[in-house]
């Protein structure tokens, strides 16, 4: 840490030096905490980006699954009607 220069008329020149010392230890600790703070809250926030991602691709296959059981019944039922009774030996 850089020592503060002593200004007679600012804050600091009113305080001693052991409390001038703590005041900048705590305010530095503050700093961190909160430095740390917002670095768990971003990776949580990319976390939770990333489940919700998750999520939709599961949602869009079970659409999709529908829509294509639905799709193939549509072109498989006249299909099954269409052929004849007996299998291969009526061809």
């Amino acid at each position: 840490m850089k020592p503060v220069k002593k200004d007679p008329n600012s804050f600091t020149a009113l305080l001693p030096d052991s409390a001038r010392q703590q005041i900048q230890d705590r305010a530095l600790t503050s700093l961190e905490s909160f430095r740390n703070n917002l670095e768990m809250n971003g990776n949580n926030i990319v976390e939770q980006a990333k489940t919700l991602q998750k999520y939709k691709i599961e949602w869009h296959k079970k659409i999709a699954l529908a829509l294509a059981c639905l799709v193939l019944f549509m072109i498989g039922a006249p299909l099954g009607s269409i052929i004849r009774k007996g299998g291969w030996e009526h061809l």
